[in-house]
């Protein structure tokens, strides 16, 4: 499979769009076409946002493969600090409810005041995109490791995959935020997408397991059905969005996107500065870049 010409696709996004960086295609583990606007280069790093929630997945799915963990088990066991003053809905909360953003809250507790917002609902009955969730998955690992969760992954994943420079911002206790805060360039976010299409194998070595990986990129929340954004409304799984045309992806503010098109066998990694209209983006790449891709 060849696409002769990406034109139209960066007409495309150029146009209404600002601040695009680049992006990379990959099909059958081969890059097919990457490309950068200048002035962004290949080894630029990149705040990736909320991208930074499905790395923190999978360091909890490859705890889970070492047995340190479940997803069954209760949030409090690693908190029992807060069992006390702890209500009904609190204790039903898992790991899985974290990873699939079904706490039972419906005031989103911005930052890292997880435990200060109510738990008005049962857990897993409502969903609500929640960054502290996902801090709270780092704070596990480090618990059960005793490595920050950066330092957990750097031999776990940033290694195997050979990843570049990077860089993980960290809370005011030092450890590395959960749900946000990653830094690292374009190829080796591409690299996460690979790893999840090849069913947690990079290069021929197991990273995670195939188990995992499916559990992570199936649907485990209904988000929300209403919402006008089509690639917004089709589900959420472990840390990952699911999307139109059997698609997950890792999306993060101001368009930071890992896209799996498993159908396809594809991966389509794209960076961006200051983008508001997320679906613009993923438009593009349904309109000039899907129809071009066969899995021969």
């Amino acid at each position: 499979m060849m696409i002769d010409s990406f034109t139209d696709f960066d007409r495309a996004l150029t146009e209404p769009l600002d601040n695009v960086r680049g992006y990379i295609l990959i099909q059958n583990d081969k890059v097919v076409h990457e490309h950068y606007f200048p002035p962004y280069k290949a080894e630029n790093k990149s705040h990736i946002w909320s991208c930074s929630k499905t790395f923190t997945a999978t360091a909890v799915g490859i705890c889970e493969d070492m047995r340190l963990l479940t997803v069954d088990d209760s949030v409090l066991d690693y908190f029992p600090e807060q069992k006390i003053s702890a209500c009904y809905n609190l204790r039903q909360l898992k790991i899985h409810h974290l990873l699939s953003m079904s706490t039972g809250q419906k005031i989103d507790p911005v930052g890292f005041d997880f435990f200060g917002k109510p738990f008005d609902l049962l857990p897993g009955s409502h969903f609500m995109y929640n960054s502290a969730a996902s801090h709270m998955l780092s704070l596990i690992v480090q618990k059960i490791t005793g490595q920050k969760l950066e330092d957990f992954l750097q031999s776990k994943l940033f290694e195997p995959l050979n990843f570049g420079d990077l860089y993980w911002r960290q809370d005011s206790n030092g450890a590395t935020t959960g749900g946000w805060g990653l830094h690292l360039c374009l190829r080796d976010l591409a690299k996460l997408g690979q790893l999840y299409l090849n069913g947690g194998e990079y290069n021929g070595k197991r990273i995670v397991s195939r188990e995992w990986i499916k559990k992570a990129t199936r649907k485990h929340s209904r988000s929300n059905e209403f919402d006008p954004r089509p690639d917004w409304s089709q589900g959420y799984g472990y840390q990952l969005w699911r999307g139109q045309h059997n698609t997950y992806r890792a999306d993060g503010r101001f368009g930071q996107y890992c896209i799996v098109i498993p159908d396809v066998n594809a991966v389509f990694a794209l960076q961006s500065d200051s983008v508001e209209d997320m679906q613009a983006i993923l438009n593009c790449v349904w309109e000039f870049i899907l129809p071009q891709l066969s899995d021969h």
